[in-house]
């Protein structure tokens, strides 16, 4: 459990929780898919008429449609969100106006939440808790957060209750995503968007969203991470842990959101308060972003939305974490190059880190790709240059900034952006929320060079521990072991080599065979146009000496062709000759060595 004295005093001017508007929940009716019709029709006619009157703009466009996203609200604000880390197809200020998408749903009613605690822990409420608040502290279109105290413990608690019919609402809601896809798909509308792994990711999040079991899991794993880290994670009651139920301990600091408020609005009396709290925000943002580094270099499990509403401050310039509802990972190779990428860019090395970024990159086109490096190194530079040039602004010089920027020229030379590197560019730029008010002349390149010291101090430390001998013992047994089955291996690889010998040999007779086959239909054709031509000749220049029949039948034809002198016609039979000559010799060749090869 959380330290006691590591919790703050109240923001001054805090005016604590807001009221949230409760209403009756009421099973969607199947007028959904109309509604979705009718609000992006009008989304659609919106932006063409601004089109017409020269007013579209990219943020414009985007507000409009963040719009239409949160009054659909449910898997609609995720799939906004999805969209909104495509900064390489789209532009930055659209993709800034659906980072803003807010899920601005209502709470349902306490008894409601009760009945669903009670189905779901199995018993009575005050067998499980002896005060229980019913007025919600947090609402979402999936569920609700009530504040409740164990019994005997006196710990308090943040229960989070799953809305009724979500599986229905999501369940149905995905279909409509998927048919919006489908027609997006055949109107061949941004094919580079890469819908159908856009899909696949909207999957995962709703299987994680719907089954409140995948966040506490997500919530273990990384309060045993983050603890080296010196980040706090609430702890989690398994025992009241359900699909629909989440209880987990109640942190009573202070919302970053609500201290970037305080820190905009009266820098003074947040400078007292940080001062009474021994908080000091370069201290915060230089421990949140050696986190961030670390989750994603060292750990390979990071927090996926780490906005301020999700980080919690406490005193002496600790943090913690909550909503673990994302939390992402890379496979191994994946993420052994990113680690890569990461320290060439904090070494300035930006040949390599090119390298690497094409090496991440979802597909490459079959094109040369000299042109999109230079753009891309030019562009690691000119960055370079604003990080270590005092009073630029904090936007131009972030992480999340030269991501979009190198992400968006990768585009524009056919280099289509991974949707893991996309989640990892959203948790960088939902850092630099907080980033740009606690720490906004920050230089990246150092910070980084800073954190890889550590890391690399931290490794040393971790390979000179005792309990690591016996970790490199099993190393020198492995290396030996593969010694020994080096000649199994090579036997093994012959055999697959000739297979695929023998495959490839296969695949030559088939088309050495169809060579043939088009080589001796073209000869036939060769002839036929070669007698043709001499018709023609004759019909022209001696039309005496071509028989009545053939003119007869064929007169149309011959009077068609203009009308050429002898050494023309002398050209075109040298060259035809020329070309049936060279089929015959071809198919000779390759007839000779379709039977040396019998």
């Amino acid at each position: 459990m959380l330290n006691r004295r590591l919790l703050p005093s109240q923001l001054p001017r805090f005016t604590g929780p807001k009221t949230i508007p409760v209403r009756e929940p009421r099973k969607p009716s199947g007028a959904l898919l109309v509604r979705v019709w009718i609000l992006f029709t009008w989304f659609l006619v919106q932006v063409a008429w601004l089109r017409v009157r020269g007013r579209l703009t990219g943020a414009e466009s985007g507000r409009r449609l963040r719009e239409a996203l949160e009054q659909l609200g449910g898997l609609w604000i995720k799939f906004g969100q999805l969209l909104s880390l495509r900064t390489d197809v789209f532009s930055y200020e659209f993709c800034r106006e659906l980072g803003r998408l807010q899920d601005q749903a209502t709470a349902f009613p306490p008894r409601i939440a009760k009945e669903i605690i009670e189905g779901e822990l199995g018993g009575p409420l005050e067998q499980y808790f002896d005060q229980f608040d019913e007025a919600p502290v947090a609402a979402a279109s999936i569920g609700q957060v009530h504040l409740a105290r164990l019994p005997g413990q006196g710990v308090w608690v943040a229960v989070k209750v799953q809305r009724p019919y979500t599986d229905w609402v999501f369940a149905r809601e995905l279909a409509l995503v998927r048919l919006v896809v489908r027609t997006a798909r055949r109107l061949w509308f941004v094919p580079d968007l890469r819908w159908e792994e856009m899909l696949w990711e909207l999957d995962q999040i709703v299987a994680e969203e719907i089954d409140y079991r995948f966040e506490a899991s997500n919530m273990r794993r990384m309060r045993k991470s983050l603890r080296p880290h010196r980040v706090y994670v609430p702890k989690v009651f398994r025992s009241y842990c359900t699909k629909q139920v989440l209880v987990t301990e109640f942190i009573d600091g202070v919302l970053m959101t609500d201290f970037v408020r305080l820190l905009e609005d009266d820098p003074q009396r947040c400078a007292a308060w940080c001062a009474k709290n021994n908080i000091r925000p370069r201290l915060v943002a230089r421990r949140l972003y050696n986190s961030i580094l670390r989750q994603l270099l060292e750990d390979n499990l990071f927090h996926g939305d780490p906005h301020p509403g999700n980080i919690v401050l406490l005193r002496n310039s600790r943090i913690a974490l909550i909503d673990f509802g994302t939390v992402g990972s890379m496979e191994r190779e994946y993420h052994q190059k990113f680690e890569l990428l990461i320290r060439a860019m904090a070494g300035q090395d930006y040949a390599k880190s090119v390298d690497l970024l094409l090496l991440l990159s979802g597909a490459l086109p079959p094109r040369d790709l000299t042109d999109a490096k230079q753009e891309l190194i030019r562009g690691l530079r000119a960055w370079e240059r604003r990080v270590f040039t005092e009073g630029i602004a904090y936007r131009e010089k972030s992480m999340s900034s030269i991501s979009n920027e190198l992400i968006k020229i990768m585009f524009r030379h056919g280099c289509v952006a991974d949707w893991s590197f996309l989640r990892i560019t959203r948790a960088q730029g939902t850092v630099d929320q907080c980033l740009m008010h606690l720490h906004p002349n920050a230089n990246y390149i150092r910070l980084t060079r800073q954190y890889i010291r550590c890391a690399d101090r931290r490794f040393k430390r971790r390979a000179l521990r005792p309990n690591q001998l016996r970790h490199y013992a099993t190393m020198l047994i492995g290396a030996l072991a593969i010694l020994t089955r080096v000649p199994e291996n090579a036997m093994l690889q012959g055999w697959i080599i000739r297979r695929q010998v023998q495959v490839f040999q296969g695949e030559t007779s088939k088309i050495s065979h169809f060579v043939a086959v088009v080589l001796g239909r073209g000869r036939q054709l060769l002839l036929v146009v070669g007698i043709l031509v001499a018709l023609t000749f004759f019909h022209q220049h001696h039309s005496s000496w071509v028989p009545g029949p053939i003119t007869q039948w064929f007169g149309g034809l011959l009077r068609a062709v203009p009308r050429f002198g002898y050494g023309v016609w002398l050209l075109i039979l040298i060259i035809l000759f020329l070309a049936y000559r060279t089929s015959s010799r071809l198919k000779k060749d390759m007839s000779r060595r379709e039977r040396a090869r019998e």
